[in-house]
Parts: C-alpha cells; structure tokens; sequence
C-alpha cells in the first residue's frame, strides 16, 4: 500500500470532500486509489489519513494529548523521523506550485 504524507500543514476542518479535493486538484492524484493520505494541522499534534475502500472513504484522526508529531516541513522530508520509523523514503515527491503542502510517497508493507 502506498502513503502519501502531506509536507507542511492543512487547514484539518476539511472532512473526506475537501481533503479528497486537495488529493485530486492541487496534487493531481487519485484519491480513490488504494493509498493513505495523510494530512497534518498547524501545531503538528493532529492527524487525519484519507483512504479509499471498495465503495467509501474511510477518514481516521488522531490527536495527541501532549508533544507534536514529527512532520517534513518546507520541501524536504527529514529521513529517520520517528512516526515514519521502517518505511523506505526512496520514492520521488509529487508537488503542487500553487498549494502550500507537498506529498512524500512512502513504501511501505501495510
């Protein structure tokens, strides 16, 4: 399954419509296909992963209670960052010029 991790931060008062909008128009791909794509807040202490399953999204959140998730910022993605300990960061990024978050594909073995 492949994730795709969104750089920087995204307005998270989007639900499935609007992040499924931000996949699709600003990055240019499928958000009904069989990746995670996942979308990180301001102060890097929520989550929400979009995916498609067979006839629905399913859309997860997660918040932390205490402390920040470490998350790429600025155009680059850090490799070794502990919320993506064991993925492979071999795979080349798909940007948008216009939008203000990037996304990382990551391989993985979900």
């Amino acid at each position: 399954m492949r994730v795709f991790l969104a750089y920087g931060s995204t307005d998270l008062r989007k639900s499935i419509d609007g992040l499924a909008a931000i996949v699709q128009e600003s990055f240019g791909l499928d958000p009904f296909s069989s990746g995670l794509f996942v979308f990180c807040n301001r102060a890097f202490n929520k989550l929400k992963i979009l995916y498609w399953n067979y006839n629905g999204f399913w859309l997860y959140y997660r918040r932390l209670e205490r402390g920040r998730f470490q998350w790429p910022t600025g155009g680059y993605f850090k490799q070794g960052a502990p919320l993506a300990a064991g993925w492979s960061f071999t795979q080349p990024t798909a940007s948008s010029s216009q939008g203000q978050c990037r996304f990382r594909h990551l391989v993985t073995s979900l």
